[in-house]
């Protein structure tokens, strides 16, 4: 999760705040940052894109490929 941190200090964004922004409660990202939880696949792929992939699936411990676009080849 440091990658996480390192995106809330640099960006200057509380926890409480990030926590609102990607729905959960600040106590549940305060797990997450200290490592007694993971997200899921829905709140990872929110942290994802809110900080437009500066912390990616790989970072928060899930499968990196969750990181690429999905494929659109309709052959």
């Amino acid at each position: 999760m440091q990658a996480l941190k390192d995106y809330l200090s640099a960006a200057g964004v509380s926890v409480a705040d990030f926590a609102r922004t990607i729905a959960i409660a600040p106590d549940i990202l305060e797990q997450y940052l200290s490592g007694r939880a993971a997200p899921d696949r829905r709140v990872a792929q929110r942290i994802v894109d809110v900080t437009d992939g500066a912390v990616s699936a790989g970072d928060l411990g899930l499968d990196p490929r969750l990181d690429e676009p999905p494929s659109r080849d309709c052959r």
